[in-house]
């Protein structure tokens, strides 16, 4: 019931583009986040998940997130219930497509559903490092990679992200675009928010995804707000878009998507 009422809340909240007078954020909201074009990626991208959620094949993976330890499940299970949904990786394939960057970090890479999105949207020259807990998890998305013949190397970094994330960054000149898709609870997510802002410049672009997934993710999501070297932030209900841009005043943006 919670959930319905935060959503009742957003949807109250949020502008369409007549209620944007910032021409940054109008830009993106007509050209990006409200287009309606069909891309032909999408084809490629979403029929490997069906493939995956036809998929009976058990999967047993160690949870490193909001719930920890071992768990068993099957492909088909995971792919429905976990990772981006259709409407929200079609939204991070246009921002990738519109931002265009060239370093890109996804903490949680799951089946690779999202990882296909972000990276088809990027230039031919961009590098994709994406961070997963669980190996055999991992496996089926460098597969899925495979599958979609993608003309960037992805690379799959395995194990607890408190571990793997800064051994990522030593690799990474400065990050452009991140995606934070992994242990949904506030004091990791505010962790990872804090190491990632030493990569990140004036053009880098974080989204959070499930902001309000729970009591801990709204609060986390108010604290990144808060931050003095946050500047412009977006709320898409499930993500939360945060800009650098010191050229911008701050301000917070509900927006309908």
């Amino acid at each position: 019931m919670n959930g319905w009422l935060e959503y009742i809340k957003y949807k109250y909240k949020s502008s369409n583009l007549h209620g944007v007078h910032s021409p940054f954020i109008y830009d993106l909201l007509e050209k990006v986040i409200q287009d309606k074009t069909i891309f032909k990626e999408y084809a490629a991208i979403e029929d490997i998940k069906s493939a995956l959620i036809k998929n009976q094949s058990e999967l047993t993976f160690y949870d490193h997130g909001a719930q920890k330890g071992e768990k068993q499940t099957t492909i088909s299970k995971l792919a429905s219930n976990s990772g981006v949904s259709q409407k929200y990786g079609r939204l991070l394939f246009r921002l990738t497509r519109w931002f265009q960057p060239k370093y890109v970090l996804e903490l949680g890479t799951s089946l690779g559903i999202g990882t296909l999105y972000l990276s088809m949207g990027c230039g031919i020259d961009a590098e994709i490092f994406s961070l997963e807990g669980g190996e055999s998890i991992a496996d089926i998305a460098k597969q899925n990679f495979k599958k979609a013949n993608l003309y960037q190397d992805v690379f799959v970094k395995v194990g607890p992200i408190e571990e793997t994330l800064n051994e990522v960054l030593l690799e990474m000149p400065q990050i452009d675009f991140a995606y934070f898709d992994a242990n949904h609870r506030l004091v990791p997510t505010l962790q990872y928010f804090e190491i990632c802002l030493a990569k990140a410049h004036e053009n880098t672009v974080f989204i959070f995804d499930d902001i309000n997934w729970s009591k801990e993710m709204r609060e986390a999501w108010h604290i990144i707000k808060q931050h003095p070297k946050t500047k412009v932030t977006v709320d898409l209900y499930r993500f939360g878009m945060v800009f650098f841009k010191t050229n911008q005043a701050k301000e917070d943006f509900i927006l309908r998507f």
